[in-house]
C-alpha cells in the first residue's frame, strides 16, 4: 500500500497531456527513420553564427571520450549505445556538442557523424526525441560553419527531424518540449520548412509564456538548466538575426523573454560568477553565466535591470561582505519536478566571493543511494524532523508528496516562512534575520519528534569551542541549544563522479534553535 500512495501522490499532478502521449508512446516504441518525401535532393541553407559558446571538450583523442568526468577509448567503432557509465552519459555520446569544442578539426567532426549515420538502424537511444534536438542543432551548426553539404548527411538529419516531429516529448513537458521546440526552430531555418516552423512557434509561444514565472525563472528552478535553456534561446535569436526568412511576431517575442531570463541570471549568480548549485546544478556542463552574458550582449540582448526574486522562491541577500541565496518557494513545475531537491528553506553562502557554506551538488542521475541522498533534505542547510523530507523525493526523478511554504515576512533585512507536515503532524518555521556583519536564523519545531539542523561547509577546518559554538574558516558560530553538536565528514559534487570530502554540523534541539554566524 506504501507503494499504490507512492505513485498516486507522484502521478496525480500530471497533465492529461502526459498521461496520454504516455500511453500512445507506449505502443510506439520504434525508433525508425521515416523517408524522406520530398523529391530529388534536399535543399539546405547554410545558417551564419558568430557568436555562439564554444562547447567543453569532451573528445580527446581518436574515439576517446570525456563526459561528466568518466573517460572511454572505443578500440574500432565507436559504440553509441555504450551504457557502463549510465544512460545520462550515453546521452552525451549522442548529443555530438564536441563538434564546437576549439580544437577539434573539420575531417574528425566529419568522420564522426558518418560513422553515427553507419549505426543508426540500431541506435535507438540517439534516436530518442531529446538527443536529436541536442544532437540536430550540433549538426546544422558545424556543417554551417564549414559549408558541409552531402546528400547522405542531410537526408539522415531530414530524416530525425521527421521522427523528432513525430515523437515530441508532450509525455514529459517542460524543458525537454523546450529543447524539442528550439531544435525544430533552427532546422526549419536550415531545410525551410514551414511544417517544423509553424510547429516550433506554437510550442515556444506556449511553452515559454508556461515555463517562465514572473521574476525570470524558468519553473524548474535548476539555475544550471535555466543557462542551458537561455542559451539555446540566444543561439535560435541570433539564427533569425542573421538568416531572415519568416516575418512575424516571434523574434520579438523571443528576445523579450531572453531578457526575462538574463535578468533572473543575473539576480541568482553570485559576484564571482558562480551560480548556486540548488536543485539539479553542476559546474562544467554548460556555458557560464558570464559566457551567456557576453554572448547576449553581442547580439544585442541586455539585462534591463536589477529585479527582485520573488516566484521563483528564491531569495538572495547581500549585506556587507556577504552574499546568501535561500529557497523558501514551492515547487512550481508540479507535472515535471524530476530535478527537485527536498530543499525548503536551504541557504547557501558566500563570504568575500568564496563559499563558506554550500550545497552537496549533484553527481549523478541513476537510481542509487548516492542520489536519494543528493536531493534529501538532509543534504541541504536545513532542518529534518524525524527523518521527513520536505518533500517525498524518490528514485531519481521523481517526487511524491509535497509540502507548501507559507511566506510570513519578507524583505531585505528579515525572511520568515513556515511548513506544516500532516503526518506526522509537525511544523518548521524558520527565521532569518540579516546584519550587515551577521547572520542570525532562528528555527522553531512544533514537534516531539527529533529536529536535526544540517549546516554543510566548503573545505575548511572547524574546531569546537565551548558547548556551543564552532570556528570554521576564522568564522564563529553559536548555537542556543542544550543538546548535541556533532562534527562529521561528508562528500559534495561540484561536478558530475566527483565527490570531495570536507566538514559539516548536525545540531541537534528541542523546540527553538538559534544559530547566529558571526561574519
Amino acid at each position: 500500500m506504501k507503494k499504490v500512495f507512492l505513485y498516486y501522490h507522484s502521478l496525480r499532478y500530471l497533465k492529461p497531456i502526459q498521461i496520454g502521449y504516455r500511453v500512445y508512446y507506449s505502443f510506439f516504441k520504434k525508433h525508425t527513420l521515416p523517408r524522406v518525401n520530398k523529391r530529388g535532393n534536399l535543399e539546405i541553407n547554410f545558417l551564419k553564427t558568430t557568436h555562439a559558446i564554444p562547447a567543453y571538450s569532451t573528445y580527446t583523442d581518436k574515439n576517446t571520450f570525456c563526459f561528466l568526468n568518466k573517460k572511454k577509448e572505443f578500440k574500432g567503432d565507436i559504440d553509441w549505445l555504450y551504457n557502463e557509465f549510465g544512460k545520462l552519459w550515453t546521452y552525451n555520446l549522442n548529443y555530438f556538442d564536441f563538434l564546437h569544442q576549439k580544437n577539434l578539426k573539420k575531417e574528425e567532426g566529419l568522420t564522426l557523424i558518418n560513422q553515427f549515420i553507419e549505426k543508426t538502424p540500431i541506435n535507438n537511444v540517439g534516436l530518442e526525441a531529446y538527443p536529436i534536438s541536442l544532437r540536430g542543432i550540433n549538426w546544422i551548426l558545424f556543417l554551417s560553419k564549414y559549408e558541409i553539404s552531402t546528400q547522405s548527411i542531410n537526408t539522415s538529419l531530414y530524416q530525425q527531424y521527421e521522427l523528432l516531429f513525430k515523437k515530441l516529448e508532450y509525455h514529459l513537458l517542460g524543458n525537454h518540449l523546450l529543447e524539442n521546440a528550439y531544435s525544430l526552430l533552427i532546422a526549419s531555418y536550415y531545410f525551410k520548412d514551414s511544417k517544423f516552423y509553424a510547429k516550433a512557434y506554437k510550442i515556444l509561444k506556449r511553452e515559454l509564456s508556461r515555463q517562465l514565472l514572473g521574476d525570470g525563472a524558468h519553473f524548474e528552478l535548476s539555475p544550471m538548466y535555466h543557462q542551458i535553456l537561455l542559451n539555446k534561446l540566444l543561439i535560435c535569436i541570433e539564427i533569425i538575426q542573421l538568416n531572415p526568412w519568416q516575418n512575424d511576431d516571434l523574434q520579438s517575442f523571443l528576445q523579450q523573454k531572453a531578457v526575462k531570463m538574463l535578468d533572473w541570471l543575473e539576480a541568482i549568480t553570485f559576484e564571482n560568477g558562480d551560480i548556486p548549485l540548488v536543485n539539479d546544478s553542476a559546474k562544467g556542463i554548460v556555458p557560464t553565466t558570464n559566457q551567456i552574458r557576453e554572448y547576449a550582449k553581442n547580439i544585442q540582448i541586455n539585462s534591463n535591470k536589477k529585479i527582485e526574486l520573488n516566484e521563483s522562491g528564491y531569495r538572495k541577500i547581500k549585506k556587507g561582505n556577504y552574499e546568501i541565496v535561500i529557497d523558501i518557494g514551492k515547487i512550481q513545475a508540479n507535472y515535471i519536478p524530476g530535478h527537485t531537491h527536498s530543499d525548503l528553506f536551504s541557504f547557501v553562502l558566500y563570504i568575500n566571493k568564496n563559499p563558506f557554506i554550500i550545497d552537496t551538488g549533484i553527481s549523478t542521475y541513476s537510481i542509487n543511494k548516492r542520489r536519494e541522498f543528493e536531493r534529501s533534505t538532509e543534504a541541504h542547510n536545513t532542518v529534518k524532523i524525524k527523518g521527513l523530507n520536505s518533500f517525498q523525493t524518490w528514485s531519481s526523478f521523481r517526487v511524491g508528496k509535497r509540502v507548501i511554504p507559507i511566506i510570513i515576512k519578507d524583505n531585505e533585512n528579515e525572511v520568515v516562512a513556515e511548513i506544516n507536515y500532516k503526518k506526522p503532524k509537525a511544523s518548521h518555521r524558520r527565521h532569518f534575520k540579516f546584519n550587515d556583519n551577521s547572520i542570525i536564523i532562528e528555527d522553531t519545531v512544533s514537534s516531539k519528534h527529533k529536529a536535526v539542523a544540517h549546516f554543510h561547509f566548503a573545505p575548511t577546518s572547524i574546531s569546537k569551542l565551548k558547548k556551543n559554538s564552532i570556528i570554521a574558516n576564522e568564522k564563529k558560530i553559536t548555537f542556543s541549544t542544550n543538546k548535541c553538536i556533532e562534527n562529521k565528514r561528508f562528500k559534495y559534487a561540484e561536478e558530475y563522479n566527483i565527490l570531495k570530502a570536507s566538514e559539516k554540523i548536525e545540531v541537534s534541539f528541542d523546540s527553538i534553535l538559534k544559530t547566529e554566524i558571526t561574519i
